[in-house]
């Protein structure tokens, strides 16, 4: 694989998070137009050069699909440019897909891209931290005031971020100590914390979740029976020192979070529900086919006044704007997500549990929040999907020369 594919994708995403996380439209046609662009005429797109993979070459035609069913959408839509955005979209993501599962196939590109995932993480915390940053982006608003969003914000978009990359900080990547400073571990506390001063319950929720399913499972494997308390040297304390100072000079700030997580969520449940069912309607009044831009029928068909650009889960804006086809593809993709699990847990390796568990966070907590209605926690998840897709793969050069290499030694008497 090529650097500059890596780097491009790369870059994209950092500017994507910069840009509000590449939420409103403009973003997503200028930066994704730009992108898309560039990826098309890229000479090293080939597809069929690495079909030896059942998961990719699925995936590709789940993508596929889904841009299809977008483009269909036009046939009864609402809103035409919706549509075409819709196409965009899925063209992007496929594109994104492609480039990391090519980075996933070789295990020095993969940890490299792992790394600097995890580096766009301590840029994203380190910067919600500043003084000011309300001044430049967009600060959070109404039940979100007040909490921690950096450049998302949305508190809950940052939270679950955060949780993706305190799942990815168990891949095992980069140096572990400086100075006898356990360098993993203040990164584990900076995104612990970050994610506490989101607020955001659900965040929280999923990844203690999938920690439990996928860590704690291995932690009681590992060890029957034996769990004691790992030895404290002075060095480990200066990462809880450091995490304690944080919150104490932003004592006010913990506070509020504190009081959201402890709040009983009925009002933010209900509302999800009215959100969820009248994409119901809106979806049978399409009769389950792709509508292009059907959500905004949302103001007809309401029966409590509310606003909102999004149905909030990710399942009801597919079956919305690509119809029960789309909630089809949908489900094969959870598929093959599952799977992926299951064969990272067989396997017990440090990186795929890692990048299995980010993925599962981002693609449970998109069905009970807009995670996909920001274009940098979309490109997020296709960069993990293909990178942990690349980790199954044996390439197809590598399978030939195997099989010349064994044919040699048969011809040879070896």
């Amino acid at each position: 694989m090529k650097i500059k594919d890596e780097n491009g994708v790369i870059i994209f995403f950092y500017i994507a998070l910069v840009c509000h996380g590449m939420y409103f439209q403009r973003e997503w046609i200028v930066l994704g137009g730009l992108f898309t662009a560039w990826a098309f005429f890229s000479r090293t797109v080939q597809f069929e050069e690495m079909s030896g993979n059942q998961y990719y070459r699925w995936i590709i035609i789940i993508v596929l699909g889904m841009a299809g069913l977008s483009l269909a959408g036009l046939a009864q839509s609402v809103i035409k440019s919706e549509g075409w955005l819709e196409g965009l979209r899925w063209l992007l993501f496929l594109f994104v897909f492609y480039f990391s599962y090519r980075a996933g196939l070789d295990i020095r590109a993969r940890k490299k891209m792992i790394g600097k995932l995890l580096a766009a993480g301590i840029i994203v915390a380190a910067a919600g931290w500043l003084p000011g940053l309300d001044k430049i982006w967009i600060p959070s608003s109404g039940p979100e005031k007040d909490r921690l969003c950096s450049f998302w914000g949305y508190p809950n978009a940052a939270g679950i971020f955060f949780a993706v990359m305190l799942c990815l900080t168990e891949s095992g990547e980069g140096k572990t100590t400086y100075r006898g400073i356990n360098l993993k571990k203040c990164l584990q506390l900076l995104f612990a914390v970050s994610i506490a001063a989101t607020g955001s319950r659900g965040s929280l929720l999923i990844f203690l979740f999938v920690f439990i399913l996928f860590q704690g499972r291995q932690t009681l494997a590992k060890a029957p029976g034996r769990l004691k308390l790992p030895e404290v040297q002075k060095a480990d304390l200066i990462p809880f020192i450091a995490a304690a100072f944080l919150i104490w000079q932003n004592w006010s700030l913990f506070l509020r979070a504190g009081g959201h997580f402890l709040a009983w969520p009925g009002a933010s449940i209900g509302e999800r529900l009215l959100y969820y069912r009248d994409g119901l309607e809106i979806a049978w009044l399409g009769h389950l086919l792709p509508q292009a831009g059907g959500w905004s029928l949302y103001p007809l068909v309401q029966q409590s006044e509310y606003l909102s650009t999004d149905p909030h889960s990710a399942l009801i804006k597919v079956l919305v704007n690509q119809g029960i086809p789309g909630v089809l593809l949908l489900f094969g993709l959870s598929i093959i997500i599952g799977r992926q699990y299951f064969q990272a847990m067989s396997s017990g390796e440090r990186e795929r549990l890692a990048l299995t568990g980010a993925l599962s966070c981002l693609a449970l907590h998109c069905m009970v929040d807009i995670d996909m209605a920001f274009g940098a926690l979309g490109i997020l998840f296709w960069i993990l999907l293909g990178l942990n897709t690349g980790s199954y793969t044996v390439p197809v050069d590598s399978i030939q020369t195997y099989t010349n290499t064994k044919k040699n030694k048969i011809r040879d008497g070896v």
